[in-house]
């Protein structure tokens, strides 16, 4: 859109004119002769109240329009600084927000885990690590260089270099939050947290079979008691029959008679043994054997 005189008047900061116009300080203009109003800022000037266009054309002896075509950069150039104020102020007020919500998860109950050795000077200045790829997970870096890794859009797992900060209590985050805990401080670690979410670190840990230890003794009885149950529970599924066997055996199990595989069109013949019992004249009476094939 074009500028006009009126645009001029209301929106053109009157202090820009004593920057671009040297002069306008020579002829007595200072800052504090200037008023902003609600229709623009005023410059008093020889007792007069002007507007930014009315002193440019005294001072400068322009007609209107050549005044207009005078102020017109200074005004486009105005509204651009305004801009970049604008989405300064913008990015900073998001990036605050952002921190903000970082603090609060990052103090509110969690997980945290630290290198055995946090308290010596390397781990307390130990820095992120780079971000790592885990399936189906994204990450992003903040101004701190701190990195939150993400599942869908919650976030989870907060890398801020001397601990690495668990934010949800998924097994997922748990999990994530430990491989990186390892890459990061190697397989002894120490964990800050509830009873509640200790026992799921152990679990989770047992579970994925990971190699750790922990500074916490309970944690190391919680992980080696996790890790027998579920040796336990593989063997019984191990040692289960299946349903198919288990339904063949009952319906073909006769006591004292043998199944047995005869081919894939004969699954189980079951076979006893011709009796043959002499009769009281001498002959011998031949007893046909019950038996029963099942196709397949």
């Amino acid at each position: 859109m074009p500028v006009t005189r009126k645009t001029l008047d209301e929106s053109l900061e009157a202090a820009r004119l004593l920057v671009h116009y040297p002069q306008l300080k020579e002829l007595g203009i200072k800052p504090d002769h200037i008023t902003q109003t609600p229709k623009g800022d005023r410059i008093k000037y020889n007792d007069k109240s002007l507007t930014v266009t009315q002193l440019i054309k005294e001072t400068q002896g322009l007609t209107p329009k050549q005044t207009i075509n005078e102020l017109s950069p200074l005004y486009l150039a105005q509204e651009k600084d305004r801009q970049r104020v604008h989405e300064y102020k913008e990015r900073y007020m998001n990036d605050k927000i952002e921190t903000i919500n970082n603090d609060q998860s990052l103090n509110s109950p969690g997980i945290k885990i630290k290198s055995r050795d946090h308290e010596s000077d390397i781990e307390k200045n130990r820095k992120p690590l780079p971000p790592q790829k885990y399936y189906n997970i994204t990450h992003k870096t903040n101004d701190k260089g701190h990195i939150s890794y993400f599942l869908d859009k919650d976030k989870i797992v907060v890398d801020r270099g001397k601990d690495v900060f668990v934010t949800n209590n998924s097994d997922k985050a748990v999990e994530i939050g430990l491989r990186l805990s390892i890459e990061k401080f190697g397989p002894h670690l120490d964990v800050n947290g509830s009873q509640q979410y200790k026992e799921q670190i152990a679990n989770i840990a047992a579970k994925n079979n990971l190699n750790v230890t922990f500074t916490d003794p309970k944690m190391n009885e919680l992980y080696k008691d996790a890790q027998k149950q579920l040796k336990v529970g593989s063997a019984i599924i191990k040692k289960k029959p299946s349903i198919k066997s288990a339904a063949l055996n009952r319906r073909y199990k006769i006591t004292g008679t043998p199944a047995i595989r005869i081919n894939s069109t004969i699954r189980i013949a079951i076979y006893k043994q011709r009796i043959c019992t002499a009769n009281p004249t001498g002959g011998a009476t031949s007893h046909s054997v019950r038996g029963r094939a099942s196709s397949a």
